[in-house]
């Protein structure tokens, strides 16, 4: 294993502990991905919803994660928007969404011109507290948006328990989640509708896209024609173009088919390797005050996007701010060579979007005669969010496959020495930062 090199830290100008080199990032475009392209040329059918690469992918990602449908879109985005309105959400109605998580997962509800209603996050943890978002069901609630956040599986028997004895819909938004597990199942076949995204960033990279899956038949036969205009297509692709209803254009390409189908081969070794990672940087930092990890919680089976872990101010005794505490430490550990930073600089309904409430123009869908005129979001009201806004980071690269044990110990290694210099740290700065 290696050893700290206690000279100065980097941002003083010391030596950092990694270099570029050092981080292979995600993801590597492999021998078996090109071929994936080739074929889609050589076969000179580059999209369509019937075409073989779509059609195929479909049909694995169900088998995959164990679920009757799946149709390829063009962004996670979408597949959320199509999850959402598949359910038949109106106009009016209100949807419960964590208060940690990405924008799209509150968006998706607007697409439709329905009301997201923000929930805090239980604390300690990544995911929607079970308290806080009872408390905020009533007549107008017609769905929950679990999401499982960094690939770690939420408590998602807990909340169907709660969806069922309000008679609510359950959307799983599992964008970060591709394989991840909960008491043995995949996540996303757990709810009535889920959304997964392909974004280069996450677990399956494909570029762009997503993919929105459910058991239900009716909920498929309703996101189809979403997806392509509002029409409906026989099983040839023929079309009448008639538009039964509001649709969009959210279909992908035979590219991102043929890549992700590609990558899908390997999605279990690589998740497996993201545990491993993780684990070891667990081990190599878990001692160190200050520092807690958030830990999946039992009978999961977690896929990690990222790593992240909380700063904890009060164990180090300090008399700083943990935004503050928690911007020195980013900086330093950039030095040090590390892809880290905030995953989300703010919470979602601290938004300018959400705190404006003015989505269409005119106020709507706020505004609407349909919509309850009492929403409001106040900021005081998601503690448990801010503070994990406040006091994570998120290592973006360097717990992904392809990556070497050599590689994890020198990010525990800058970890540690940041920390270890804490002090120093936040003396050279009080000159900068009069809050300090």
């Amino acid at each position: 294993m290696l050893s700290v090199n206690y000279n100065k830290l980097a941002i003083h100008g010391g030596k950092p502990i990694l270099s570029k080199k050092d981080i292979v990032k995600w993801c590597p475009v492999l021998q078996k991905d090109r071929e994936a392209i080739k074929r889609v040329l050589d076969q000179n059918e580059i999209a369509g919803s019937n075409a073989t690469e779509t059609v195929k992918l479909q049909q694995e990602w169900s088998q995959y994660i164990g679920v009757n449908n799946s149709i390829l879109t063009n962004s996670g985005t979408a597949a959320l928007h199509m999850a959402v309105a598949s359910l038949g959400i109106k106009p009016g109605d209100e949807v419960i969404v964590p208060s940690y998580t990405f924008v799209a997962s509150a968006t998706s509800v607007l697409h439709h011109n329905a009301i997201p209603v923000f929930a805090d996050i239980e604390k300690d943890s990544l995911f929607i507290s079970i308290k806080s978002m009872e408390k905020r069901i009533n007549s107008k609630t017609k769905a929950i948006i679990v999401v499982h956040l960094n690939g770690m599986p939420a408590p998602i028997d807990k909340i169907i328990s709660i969806a069922k004895k309000y008679n609510l819909k359950v959307i799983e938004d599992a964008c970060q989640a591709h394989g991840a597990e909960y008491n043995g199942k995949k996540v996303g076949s757990f709810g009535d509708v889920a959304a997964f995204s392909l974004n280069k960033s996450k677990n399956l990279p494909a570029g762009e896209g997503g993919i929105f899956v459910t058991n239900s038949n009716d909920y498929f036969e309703i996101a189809k024609r979403l997806c392509k205009f509002g029409e409906i297509y026989n099983e040839r692709g023929e079309r009448d173009y008639n538009a039964y209803g509001l649709g969009w254009m959210y279909r992908s390409t035979e590219f991102v088919a043929s890549f992700a189908r590609s990558r899908l081969k390997y999605l279990n070794e690589w998740n497996q390797k993201r545990r491993e990672n993780v684990s070891y940087l667990n081990q190599l930092i878990d001692d160190i005050p200050g520092i807690k990890t958030i830990l999946p919680i039992k009978n999961s089976l977690p896929a990690y996007w990222r790593y992240m872990f909380k700063i904890e101010p009060e164990e180090l005794n300090l008399n700083i701010k943990p935004k503050n505490l928690r911007y020195l430490i980013q900086n330093a550990l950039i030095h040090e060579g590390l892809l880290i930073s905030q995953w989300q600089k703010m919470i979602v309904p601290k938004q300018t979007l959400f705190i404006n409430r003015n989505g269409y123009g005119n106020g709507c869908p706020w505004s609407c005669d349909k919509s309850s005129k009492n929403i409001r979001y106040d900021k005081y009201d998601y503690p448990n969010g801010d503070n994990i806004v406040n006091q994570s980071l998120w290592l973006k690269e360097g717990i992904q496959p392809f990556n070497s044990i050599e590689t994890i110990e020198k990010i525990g290694l800058a970890i540690r020495k940041v920390f270890e210099n804490i002090e120093l740290l936040i003396d050279s700065a009080k000159n900068d930062y009069n809050s300090f």
